[in-house]
């Protein structure tokens, strides 16, 4: 993480001739190596100029979230979901399913059946 300096929120400008700094509005720059002179030490305690961390952009990169073809804990499916559905609709549901549980989803002979094997199933994918 790399220190820098900023305006503080009243500041209109700073300069330090000591120092050599100059800040105007908006401006973001490093804060300084070696010892720290007065002025700036006394701008910092007078919230003229704000000492802040700035985040090392490589160490903040955060790897996408990993997509899933499974449900998620909250997107369980239940019964009453499937209510009032015909036998396509309750399989467009439950794409998720691998091959093999979709031939045995397809060799239920009644929807009741159909939709307690894919309850019981969806379990495995979460």
């Amino acid at each position: 993480m790399a220190t820098k300096l900023k305006l503080g929120p009243r500041a209109n400008s700073f300069s330090d001739p000591h120092s050599g700094i100059q800040l105007a509005p908006g401006e973001v720059i490093d804060f300084p190596t070696g010892p720290i002179s007065w002025v700036l030490r006394e701008a910092l305690k007078g919230a003229h100029v704000i000492k802040f961390e700035e985040a090392d952009p490589i160490l903040d990169q955060v790897d996408p979230p990993v997509v899933t073809d499974s449900p998620a804990e909250d997107d369980i499916i239940t019964a009453s979901d499937l209510e009032g559905l015909t036998r396509a609709q309750i399989m467009d549901k439950f794409d998720f399913l691998d091959s093999d549980h979709v031939a045995e989803a397809k060799k239920k002979k009644t929807v009741a059946d159909l939709i307690t094997f894919l309850l019981k199933v969806q379990l495995e994918y979460l």
